[in-house]
């Protein structure tokens, strides 16, 4: 996955699945890097996104803070 660079790796680490980029040159890069090796980033974003984004750990917070 390729997303501009907004501050997520405070939180969420990239590099491997999720590469990041602030301008054009490194958006290109991105491309670049994450075409070269797509099996590699294809399976990081996966685990990625069981590890952080899998509804049985989002959902969870996410009641608790609409429903007090």
């Amino acid at each position: 996955m390729l997303i501009e660079d907004t501050g997520l790796h405070d939180w969420l680490r990239v590099g491997q699945g999720v590469v990041t980029f602030s301008d054009r040159a490194g958006a290109l890069a991105g491309i670049e890097l994450i075409n070269s090796e797509y099996a590699r980033h294809r399976r990081a974003a996966r685990r990625l996104a069981e590890e952080v984004f899998a509804t049985d750990r989002v959902l969870p917070a996410l009641l608790n803070a609409a429903v007090p």
